[in-house]
């Protein structure tokens, strides 16, 4: 990792700082204060596997900012974090998900410290170390970028355009795996499952004996369908192993994954630490990472990861989350680039189920500030059918409030050129509620004037891209 200082200070204006944290704030005490600071770790840790370094890179992207917080220089230096691969740029290119946790981490970052000015660059090899230079030196505002080729790419958020695709018919000879499928959001998925014609659900989680759980399966059992549930803790990958291999031996074959599983252990950064991120990581991405390893060779109708719009905005407090869930992000595009089905989905908050429904008051009040309302759970699920073979490997389904945070940082309305701002259309309506269903790409070129934010950044179309019955 490289710190890069005002050339005037001498030696300590550029210096490789040690792993230890203990040692990197004692250099920071000795050298500081830093103009820019600039973190390459994640690109020699990008080749490992998941098992060998489950932080993917995070654990230092951690120290980093905790000693930065400590140090209290002022002015605040610039932090730019740096990853290969974990970002796509030119489809149909394969993301590294072991980079991609920093994005989501660094998105975190920049919304609790925006006094860091954070910029995320992912680059593709020494190739594109010319312009990567260029760009620390000359920095524009734009918050994320990618290089490939020596070319400059900017992340954007645009919406979905209409599928003229139907949904995949789920079949009556094949079984369906719920991870956690004894939750509230696991259940949801099982009866639209049911619904849609599937008589064969296996729905996993570390619960199984909560009275609502053993309900709603005796309800969908009244129908015809048989419903297993199986106790198991899905991050260790015995466990993964153990069920996959079930699953293999049974019958019917197993047909498509919905992975819901995951927990959550909030808090600002400034009061982190590694072992709560390793749970969380655990729990959401090392489970994923383990079920496409044991099935990759398998022939499924759909492989859908449950991810969330904390991975996309930044969501303050949700920083080893937001990480997770960019990993499944990335897992999706690599089995895409392997010619394997995957689907990530950014959600929302639901109302009244899952996480959403045990948020602190503290949590809503995030929520709300980063313009996000929670969805129906009918329209959740209405989508999940249309998305579990979408064209796209990742999509983003939320509720906007109409207030003025949106666009979050980084992720920008796609511009209508390369050389100017767009003309925005009219604002949405004072405090309406409108529905999104976006697709996240990369933009080739970025805008050389600031993009204009607020909701009206928001293309018109979106504006009623909510039914009204969804309300």
């Amino acid at each position: 990792m490289t710190v890069v200082g005002d050339p005037t200070r001498g030696p300590a204006a550029g210096a490789v700082l040690p792993a230890d944290k203990a040692a990197l704030g004692q250099l920071f005490d000795k050298h500081g204060p830093f103009d820019e600071v600039v973190d390459l770790t994640a690109l020699s840790r990008a080749a490992r596997p998941l098992g060998s370094d489950l932080l993917c890179g995070c654990d230092r992207a951690l120290d980093l900012v905790q000693a930065l917080e400590k140090a209290q220089w002022r002015p605040r230096p610039r932090l730019r974090l740096v990853a290969r691969a974990g970002w796509m740029s030119t489809e149909p290119e394969a993301i590294d998900p072991m980079s991609a946790p920093l994005w989501g981490l660094g998105r975190v970052i920049a919304r609790e410290h925006p006094e860091l000015n954070v910029r995320l660059i992912d680059l593709d090899g020494a190739g594109s170390m010319p312009a990567f230079i260029a760009h620390c030196l000359h920095d524009d505002g734009e918050a994320e970028v990618a290089f490939r080729d020596g070319r400059r790419f900017a992340a954007r958020i645009e919406p979905m355009p209409p599928s003229d695709r139907r949904p995949t018919p789920l079949s009556r000879r094949k079984t369906y795996l719920i991870t956690g499928g004894t939750g509230a959001l696991g259940l949801a998925v099982a009866r639209l499952f049911v619904d849609q014609g599937a008589r064969h659900l296996v729905l996993v989680g570390r619960r199984v004996e909560n009275d609502e759980a053993q309900r709603q399966v005796a309800k969908m059992e009244e129908t015809g369908a048989s419903v297993r549930l199986v106790r198991a803790d899905i991050g260790d990958d015995g466990n993964v192993r153990r069920l996959i291999e079930d699953l293999r031996a049974g019958d019917p074959p197993l047909g498509g994954i919905v992975h819901c599983a995951g927990v959550v252990d909030d808090g600002l950064l400034s009061g982190q630490s590694k072992d709560r991120f390793t749970r969380v990581m655990a729990a959401k991405a090392r489970s994923a990472w383990r079920l496409h390893e044991h099935t990759r060779d398998l022939e499924l109708d759909f492989f859908v990861l449950f991810s969330s719009m904390s991975a996309v905005l930044g969501t303050r407090g949700q920083g080893s989350y937001a990480a997770a869930n960019a990993f499944l992000d990335g897992l999706a595009h690599l089995r895409r680039a392997q010619g394997l089905p995957a689907v990530s989905i950014n959600w929302g908050g639901w109302r009244d189920i899952g996480m959403a429904a045990r948020m602190t008051d503290a949590a809503r009040e995030r929520l709300d500030a980063n313009g996000v309302a929670l969805i129906p759970p009918q329209a959740g699920l209405l989508i999940l059918e249309s998305l579990l073979t979408s064209a796209a490997p990742r999509s983003a389904c939320f509720r906007s409030t109409g207030r003025d945070t949106w666009p979050p940082t980084g992720a920008r309305r796609r511009p209508s050129s390369s050389e100017s701002s767009p003309t925005p259309p009219e604002p949405a309506r004072p405090g309406r509620r409108s529905g999104i269903l976006a697709r996240l790409r990369p933009f080739t070129g970025c805008a050389r004037r600031p993009l204009k934010t607020g909701p009206s950044c928001l293309p018109a179309s979106c504006a009623n891209a909510w039914p009204a019955s969804w309300a």
